[in-house]
């Protein structure tokens, strides 16, 4: 009895012997030794346990007699005051269908309150293979082969993980991203965490509807398969057929007991949240574990609640699923559809990842995945609602090239503050710009603001320059992300909840798309896309961004000047929408008297570019100016990149131009407005002026050199002039609004 009451006592007293026990427990499973069990003072009860070894025996003897003789199963009442069946081996035909639940964790706790030993039990099922692998990575530590062993011992916490149960493998898969708590060996193990588990008994299904429902199934559909199609940790689905309709359905179907089951690990994950806390303060983390928790656990429960995600369905396919896109999303029938059943049409398709099937079909897997990488683009850069998890079995294309995204429990959310934050991290990480970077990455809160952003910043040049020095176009996400996450562990970052979800879906993302064609970086397809939002998103923030991105000269791009980088930036995005509209965004951004410095030096870089043009009047007509003449110099390499840059700027404006030529009203009409527009501005016609006399002076120059014959190096070296260092900070002065010298 003074065992059992110092066992059932306060909560706080009981998780501190069960730890202090588990670890004295793995250092005797370490060396091998058999536990004994502690001798009894009678037969009646055991002794009283004055050691934390003797603690533990008495759990184990507890432990033994609930095995041998198991209690009858405890209800609970939720929160709406209805009786609740028991959690484990009910009979679900005389369950009522619940209602949507989220989750509560003061319910939680005060429900096992009432069962200390079924926490008891699962706590020491979860403890004692963390202590052991705690107290492993502790040896390590101590002998200074940390390091060296981390392959192993993160091989060993997989294992450990993938054997803990629905909650867990999902909190593994949520840690697989958190770059700031673990190191890149352990993420890239946790990376490979499945929740595939064994199907449960058609038969437990059939009483899930029956009880979910109301009737029998039979009732509703003409046909259900006999086992199912798919099945997961917390739910697997079935073929069926509407009775009333003939459509051919999907019904996923809850696992029984998965709501009970991650109610009571997230309630153990919460009570050790402060031994958490310890550990991660050890690693000069500042985090609030408990609030960390909660979020999973809002998230988890949402998985858990099928209303939800059929919710998530119907929104995804309003904002996204349209024919002309070829993206697709299954239809919800919400009159079939409770918080354990979901019903949805059946998708008749194949993996994105499936080639022999796509070129049966005549489908290009490359055109496949550039829409699976615009849409999911878009979906968290315009609207900030997104499917976070859009693996192969997530994305299924249909026989008529429809690109259908299936399963939404895990979705997630980013605002536009933290969408503008996304796309200023990747200009910056194109720029090269660690300073800004370091910068914005404490202005989003991911590090302290009293951190130094020096150290940081030569963290990243050195982590990251082998990923990066690379074109656009071969930028690699895996490679960047891991050099991220080396310096987000080695510093004291913080990742929020919307950031760990995105870097997920666009490891997910870049894994899909390279299986489904192992030459598509995704880079590739991505960066057009935020070009486009730096032309055409109103915010000041990302126009202040575009104008550092065209002003930083970079020496590994050869000194590409501000021309050449503008034009790059209008080839991207001219894949995204239209020159027009390019130029009335551009012509927003510049034509303001702070800018003047910047279109100066636009203007005579232009007038340079078109005069070498002339020089090379007949490579231009025989297409041959991407052939380098001998002895070119640096200048003239530089204003032949900017050539063929405008070159291919201009091809991908031939349908705006065609229909200028064919005289088609609509983009006359905008044309038009767009030229009085900019020459009723002063700066415009000032410039517009500038430019026809600079050119007008070149040409009449050239001219007579030719008919003098005075050398091409001559006419050269005079007109095209370097910027001072004093003109480059004057044009810094003026993008910041300082007077003009």
């Amino acid at each position: 009895r003074a065992g059992r009451a110092r066992i059932a006592g306060s909560r706080g007293g009981l998780a501190m012997h069960c730890w202090v026990a588990v670890l004295l427990a793995h250092a005797l499973a370490f060396a091998r030794a058999p536990l004994r069990v502690a001798p009894r003072t009678s037969r009646a009860a055991p002794r009283l346990a004055t050691t934390a070894v003797d603690r533990l025996n008495v759990a184990r003897e507890l432990m033994e007699k609930l095995r041998a003789n198991p209690p009858p199963e405890v209800h609970i009442r939720p929160l709406d005051g209805r009786a609740s069946p028991p959690f484990a081996h009910s009979t679900p035909s005389s369950r009522a269908p619940q209602e949507s639940r989220d989750y509560d964790p003061e319910e939680s706790a005060r429900i096992f309150a009432t069962q200390p030993m079924k926490v008891l039990r699962r706590q020491l099922e979860l403890a004692l293979p963390f202590c052991a692998f705690v107290l492993s990575v502790a040896v390590d530590r101590v002998l200074g082969v940390e390091k060296q062993n981390r392959p192993k011992r993160a091989a060993a916490l997989l294992a450990f993980i993938s054997g803990c149960g629905p909650a867990v493998i999902k909190a593994g898969q949520a840690l697989s991203t958190r770059s700031d708590l673990l190191p890149s060996e352990y993420l890239a193990e946790l990376q490979r965490l499945q929740d595939d588990v064994p199907p449960f008994p058609s038969e437990l299904a059939y009483e899930v509807l029956r009880s979910e429902l109301g009737v029998e199934p039979s009732e509703l559909f003409a046909y259900i398969s006999e086992e199912p199609i798919a099945a997961a940790s917390l739910g697997q689905v079935y073929k069926a057929i509407r009775r009333s309709t003939h459509e051919p359905l999907a019904v996923k179907v809850q696992r029984p007991g998965s709501l009970e089951i991650v109610a009571l690990d997230l309630h153990i994950l919460r009570g050790i949240s402060g031994v958490l806390n310890t550990l991660i303060k050890a690693m000069k983390r500042d985090l609030d574990v408990v609030g960390i928790i909660d979020d999973f656990g809002q998230l988890l429960y949402a998985e858990l609640d099928y209303t939800k995600e059929a919710a998530h369905a119907q929104r995804f396919a309003e904002l996204y699923a349209r024919p002309s896109d070829r993206i697709g999303a299954p239809r919800v029938f919400p009159e079939l559809t409770t918080r354990r059943v979901l019903v949805e049409s059946w998708v008749d398709g194949v993996r994105i990842t499936d080639k022999k099937a796509l070129a049966r079909w005549g489908l290009e897997s490359d055109e496949l995945v550039q829409t699976l990488v615009r849409c999911s683009l878009r979906q968290m850069l315009d609207d900030g609602f997104f499917h976070a998890d859009p693996h192969a079995g997530n994305l299924l294309v249909t026989a008529d090239g429809t690109l259908t995204y299936i399963d939404f429990g895990m979705v997630s959310y980013v605002t536009r503050e933290q969408r503008l934050g996304l796309i200023e991290s990747i200009v910056h990480l194109v720029n090269r710009d660690f300073e800004l970077l370091a910068n914005l990455y404490k202005e989003l809160g991911f590090i302290p603001r009293s951190e130094p952003t020096g150290p940081i910043v030569q963290a990243l040049e050195a982590a990251l320059p082998d990923a990066l020095d690379a074109p656009v176009s071969e930028l690699n996400l895996k490679n960047v992300f891991a050099g991220l996450g080396n310096v987000m562990f080695e510093f004291p970052f913080a990742l929020p909840p919307f950031y760990t979800a995105v870097i997920r879906c666009l490891g997910v993302l870049e894994g899909v798309a390279l299986q489904a064609d192992a030459k598509f970086p995704v880079i590739r397809a991505a960066y057009p896309f935020v070009a486009a939002k730096l032309l055409t998103d109103p915010s000041p923030r990302l126009q202040q961004a575009l104008l550092d991105l065209l002003r930083k000269r970079s020496s590994k791009q050869g000194g590409a000047s501000h021309l050449t980088r503008l034009v790059g930036i209008l080839e991207h995005a001219l894949g995204y929408t239209d020159p027009l509209t390019l130029t009335e965004n551009l012509a927003q951004i510049y034509l303001i008297p702070e800018h003047a410095p910047l279109v100066r030096e636009l203007m005579d870089q232009a007038v340079d570019m078109l005069d070498y043009l002339a020089s090379r009047a007949p490579e231009l007509v025989d297409g041959a100016l991407d052939t380098a003449r001998a002895g070119e110099t640096v200048e003239d390499a530089e204003l032949r990149r900017t050539a063929l840059a405008v070159q291919s700027a201009v091809r991908g404006t031939r349908d705006v131009l065609g229909e200028l030529l064919s005289g088609q009203p609509a983009a006359h009409s905008r044309a038009q407005r767009l030229a009085r527009a900019l020459l009723a501005e002063p700066m415009g016609q000032q410039f517009v002026l500038d430019f026809g006399l600079k050119l007008g002076e070149r040409a009449t120059v050239r001219s007579a050199g030719v008919l003098l014959n005075w050398p091409e190096e001559q006419l050269n070296r005079h007109y095209r002039k370097k910027p001072t260092a004093a003109g480059e900070q004057e044009g810094e002065a003026a993008a910041k609004g300082a007077p003009r010298r």
